[in-house]
C-alpha cells in the first residue's frame, strides 16, 4: 500500500475513534421539541456508554476498521462508511468485534474515502465537507 493511502486510512480511522471517544453528533433532522429531546437522551446514553470502553477495545476497533478500509481501497480505490442510528457494514463489524456499543456512534453520518481526500456528511441532510486532503501540508484534519 502506498504511503499516501496509509495516511488517508489512518486519518479516517482516527476520525471515527475521536467520534467514539467524544460522542456529540446526534442530528436526526427533527428540530421539534421531541427531536431535541431524543438527541439529548442519545448524547447522555453515549457519554455513559463511552466511559465503559477500554483502550484495548479501541485498539481492536482501530485495527479492524483499518483492515476493512484497506480492503475496500485495494478493491475499489474508495470506501464509504455510514451510520444511520447505528453503525453500518464495516463500522458495525469493527464495533462488534471490539464489543463497542452502537450508542457511541454519530447518527446519520457518511464518510467518503478516496485516494486523495476524505469527505464527511455529519448529521441528517448535512452537506459533505472535505476534512482531509492528501499532500495538503497547510491543513490539518478537521474533527
Amino acid at each position: 500500500m502506498k504511503n499516501n493511502d496509509e495516511q488517508i486510512i489512518n486519518e479516517a480511522v482516527n476520525w471515527w475513534v475521536e467520534k467514539i471517544d467524544n460522542p456529540n453528533s446526534f442530528d436526526n433532522g427533527d428540530n421539534s421539541k421531541e427531536g431535541q429531546m431524543a438527541n439529548m437522551l442519545a448524547m447522555l446514553l453515549a457519554v455513559k456508554t463511552k466511559n465503559k470502553i477500554e483502550k484495548e477495545q479501541i485498539e481492536i476497533f482501530r485495527d479492524s476498521l483499518t483492515e476493512k478500509i484497506e480492503n475496500s481501497m485495494n478493491l475499489y480505490d474508495e470506501c464509504t462508511l455510514y451510520t444511520d442510528y447505528e453503525p453500518m457494514w464495516e463500522l458495525q463489524e469493527a464495533a462488534q468485534l471490539a464489543q463497542i456499543d452502537d450508542s457511541v456512534f454519530p447518527w446519520k453520518t457518511k464518510m467518503k474515502i478516496s485516494k486523495d481526500k476524505i469527505e464527511v456528511s455529519e448529521g441528517y441532510g448535512k452537506p459533505y465537507e472535505t476534512i482531509y486532503k492528501a499532500n495538503d501540508k497547510t491543513k490539518t484534519m478537521k474533527r
